[in-house]
């Protein structure tokens, strides 16, 4: 509308070759943004079947909606017991536990054990024996066992083992603190992105207020049309402004959930 405007006042005299050719660059450039705007919807329908897994987009997600808003989560203080979510902390425990547990057999190796141990032997009647039918012999009594021979080599075992219990619980340690420095990164870009949002709200809404008040002054008679047309232009931009960051917004809230191993904080 402001390329024709600019095309109509050059062809009254009252406009200059200059603006028309900003406003047909204004244009052009808008043809591009619209049709990167429309491959990036493409990609997005063809993402969203894959994971639906299909090959056919739903053409129903193409149809233009109010954009979602994600709640808001307090982030002034997040329980550390959320990160435990995480699958890699998971993980570093379930391995610290198992190495514990290989430190208690091998030191139990080391110990000496007492145990039962008795036969029962059953015999026919032979010459000689004076007293009649099978004969039966029991023999029992406590076994101590000492691992005097293979000492050194449980020992051996043992400081393997505490050795890697040792190496498993610097890895659960690791695992900790890259997760701690992952959920505040995480929380620090969605603040950022929260101001952004609310930033964009606010010149969406100056720029609202703007588009209407030029509106009423074109009524009324008293500004031209290519200043209503601009700020129509300026209320679009902010339009764009705002959806982005609202975007913006719920990537970084998608991140923050993955970085907490997908439990989210009370909102």
């Amino acid at each position: 509308r402001l390329a024709a405007l600019a095309a109509r006042r050059q062809h009254a005299g009252i406009g200059t070759d200059a603006e028309v050719d900003r406003a047909d660059a204004a244009q052009a450039e808008a043809v591009i943004r619209l049709a990167e705007r429309a491959e990036a919807v493409g990609n997005a329908l063809l993402r969203l079947a894959v994971l639906a897994g299909t090959t056919t987009p739903d053409q129903r997600l193409s149809i233009p909606a109010a954009p979602l808003r994600p709640a808001r989560m307090a982030l002034d203080a997040l329980p550390a017991d959320l990160l435990r979510n995480r699958p890699d902390i998971r993980r570093a425990e379930a391995r610290v536990a198992e190495a514990m547990a290989r430190v208690g057999i091998a030191q139990s190796e080391m110990l000496p054990r007492l145990s039962l141990a008795g036969s029962l032997t059953t015999g026919a009647n032979v010459s000689g024996n004076l007293l009649p039918g099978p004969v039966t012999f029991l023999s029992g009594g406590p076994v101590l066992t000492v691992p005097l021979f293979d000492w050194d080599g449980r020992r051996a075992m043992r400081d393997a083992r505490l050795a890697e219990s040792r190496a498993m619980i610097e890895d659960h340690r690791r695992a900790v603190l890259e997760g701690y420095a992952d959920a505040e990164a995480a929380i620090a870009r969605l603040e950022t992105a929260r101001q952004r949002t609310d930033a964009a709200g606010q010149v969406r809404a100056r720029a609202a207020r703007a588009a209407a008040r030029a509106a009423r002054l074109r009524d009324a008679g008293l500004t031209a049309q290519d200043e209503e047309f601009e700020t129509a232009a300026a209320l679009l931009e902010a339009d764009i402004e705002e959806t982005e960051a609202q975007r913006a917004e719920a990537i970084a809230v998608a991140a923050l959930l993955k970085a907490l191993g997908g439990v989210p904080p009370h909102p």
